[in-house]
C-alpha cells in the first residue's frame, strides 16, 4: 500500500512532494540547506571583512615605507651636505652668529668638555644681574639680529632628532642659535612637543646647560614652554590628550635640576599659572566629553544589568516539580550558562557605579592625570566583559534549544555569525582602550599611539 502511494500534484506544485513522503527527511534536508547557506555566507563575509583590511593595511605599508625612505635619503643628503661644509668657521645666518671658531679644539669631544667653560662667562653674567627687564632686553638685542630660521632651529621644530644631533656633532655651536623670540632648540623641541628629541637633548645635558637655562624674549623658560598649550595634538580625544599634557609638564620639571628654570615671566606669571590658564579650554572639552561617554555608556550597562538580571531568573529546561533543581544542573552547557549570566549581572552594576562616580566627578585639572583615566578605565573595562558574558550566556541557552537536532559543526558556524558583529566592534574600539591603558600606566607616551 505504502509502495503504491502517489503524490499529490498539489504537493509537487508548492515542492511538498519529498516532504509528503518523508517528512523527516525534508526537514533535515532543508536544515542542511540553510546551515550551508549561512555558513558559506559567513565564510563570504569574513572574506570580504579581511580583504578590506588587508588593503587599508598595505596602504599604510607602502606610505609607511615611502616615508622611511625618504628620512633615509634626507639623512644621507644631510651628511654629505655637512661633509662639504667648512668646518672652520660657523654662521648661523639666523637669529645668533657665534662667529669664527677656529681657535676651537679640533676634536667635536674636547670641544665638548670645553663648552661649559666657554658659556660660564655668560650664564654668570646672567644670574649676577637677576635677569632684570633691562639686562634681558639688551641681551635679546645682542642676540636676535634677524628673524631667518636656521637648519637645526626648523629640524627641531619638526622633530627631526637625527639632523639635530648630526648638526650639533659637526657644528657644536650651533646649540647658541635662536629665533626671532629668541628661542633656541630646547624651547622649539618642548613647545612643539617632541619628545624625542627632547629626551636626546636632556641625556647631554652637561653639555647644553645653558640652553635649558635660556628664556625667551617673553622671559618663559622651557617650563613655562612646557605648561602652555600649543596646536600639537597627539590624541584626537580631549582627556587623553589632557592627561598626556599633565604629565608633558611633569616629565619636563623631573627631567634637569629646579634651579634651571625661572620661576616667573615677564608677566609675573609662574608655570602652574601659565598652565592652568592655557589649558582651560582643554579641560571643559575633556570633561564635556567624559559626561557624554558616561552617560550614553551608563545607558547601555543598565539595559546589560536588566536582561542579565532576567537571565538569572530563567532556568533554561525548567525545575524538577517544587524542589528548586534544575532538570540540567549536571549538564556542562547549564553551568556556563549560570556563571555567563552571573559574570554579566554584576559586572555590569560595576560599571553603572562607575560611570555614575565619572559623572559627580568635579573635573579639576589634576584629576586628569589619574582619578579620571582610572575611573574610565574600570567602567569600560566592566561594561565589555558583561557584553561578552551575555553573548556566551545566550550561546549557552540557544544550545540547549537546537542540541538534539543539529551537529557540533553547526553549532560553530552559529556562534561565529552571532560573535562576528560584537567581535568587529571589539576592534574598533580597543585601540581606544589600549591606548588609555598605555596613557594611564606609563609616564607619557612619545608617538601616536592610534
Amino acid at each position: 500500500m505504502e509502495a503504491n502511494k502517489t503524490i499529490n500534484p498539489k504537493d509537487l506544485e508548492y515542492g511538498k512532494g519529498v516532504t509528503a513522503l518523508n517528512p523527516g527527511k525534508g526537514s533535515r534536508n532543508e536544515k542542511v540547506m540553510i546551515i550551508k547557506f549561512i555558513s558559506r555566507s559567513a565564510m563570504w563575509f569574513g572574506r570580504v571583512l579581511v580583504w578590506f583590511r588587508l588593503k587599508k593595511f598595505m596602504e599604510k605599508l607602502r606610505k609607511l615605507r615611502a616615508r622611511k625612505e625618504k628620512n633615509i635619503w634626507s639623512l644621507e643628503i644631510m651628511k654629505l651636505l655637512l661633509e662639504l661644509s667648512p668646518s672652520q668657521k660657523y654662521d648661523s645666518s639666523g637669529g645668533y652668529n657665534p662667529g669664527p671658531t677656529s681657535s676651537m679644539p679640533d676634536g667635536t669631544d674636547d670641544f665638548h668638555n670645553c663648552l661649559p667653560e666657554m658659556w660660564e662667562t655668560e650664564q654668570k653674567r646672567k644670574h649676577d644681574l637677576a635677569f632684570t627687564k633691562e639686562k634681558r632686553s639688551t641681551l635679546r638685542e645682542i642676540k636676535v639680529t634677524s628673524g631667518r630660521e636656521t637648519p637645526i632651529l626648523l629640524a627641531a621644530k619638526n622633530g627631526i632628532t637625527e639632523m639635530v644631533m648630526e648638526i650639533l656633532d659637526v657644528f657644536p655651536t650651533a646649540i647658541l642659535d635662536r629665533d626671532s623670540a629668541n628661542k633656541n632648540i630646547v624651547h622649539l623641541a618642548v613647545e612643539n612637543r617632541r619628545t624625542q628629541l627632547y629626551e636626546e637633548l636632556v641625556r647631554n645635558l652637561r653639555f647644553y646647560e645653558s640652553a635649558f637655562r635660556d628664556v625667551d624674549n617673553k622671559d618663559n623658560s622651557v617650563l613655562h614652554l612646557a605648561a602652555t598649550l600649543g596646536d600639537h595634538r597627539l590624541f584626537p580625544i580631549a582627556t587623553l590628550q589632557m592627561q598626556w599634557e599633565i604629565k608633558w609638564v611633569k616629565y619636563v620639571k623631573e627631567s634637569v635640576p629646579r634651579d634651571f628654570f625661572l620661576d616667573r615671566n615677564d608677566q609675573n606669571k609662574t608655570p602652574k599659572e601659565v598652565f592652568r590658564e592655557s589649558h582651560e579650554g582643554l579641560v571643559k572639552q575633556a570633561g564635556k566629553w567624559l559626561a557624554g561617554t558616561s552617560n550614553s555608556c551608563s545607558v547601555v550597562a543598565t539595559l546589560v544589568t536588566t536582561v542579565a538580571f532576567a537571565t538569572t531568573a530563567t532556568v533554561p529546561g525548567g525545575m524538577k516539580g517544587d524542589s528548586g533543581i534544575p532538570n540540567l544542573e549536571r549538564h556542562p552547557g547549564f553551568k556556563v550558562f549560570a556563571i555567563s549570566s552571573l559574570v554579566a549581572l554584576s559586572c555590569s552594576i560595576t560599571s553603572v557605579i562607575a560611570f555614575l562616580s565619572i559623572l559627580t566627578s568635579g573635573y579639576e585639572q589634576e584629576d586628569f592625570r589619574r582619578d579620571l583615566p582610572k575611573k574610565l578605565l574600570v567602567a569600560l573595562t566592566t561594561l565589555f566583559m558583561p557584553l561578552a558574558a551575555m553573548l556566551v550566556c545566550f550561546c549557552a541557552g540557544y544550545f540547549f534549544l537546537v542540541m538534539n537536532e543539529l551537529k557540533h559543526t553547526a553549532y560553530l558556524v552559529i556562534y561565529a555569525i552571532a560573535c562576528l558583529p560584537v567581535a568587529y566592534f571589539a576592534i574598533m574600539q580597543f585601540p581606544f582602550y589600549f591606548a588609555l591603558i598605555l596613557q594611564t600606566f606609563t609616564k607619557f607616551t612619545r608617538s601616536k599611539p592610534f
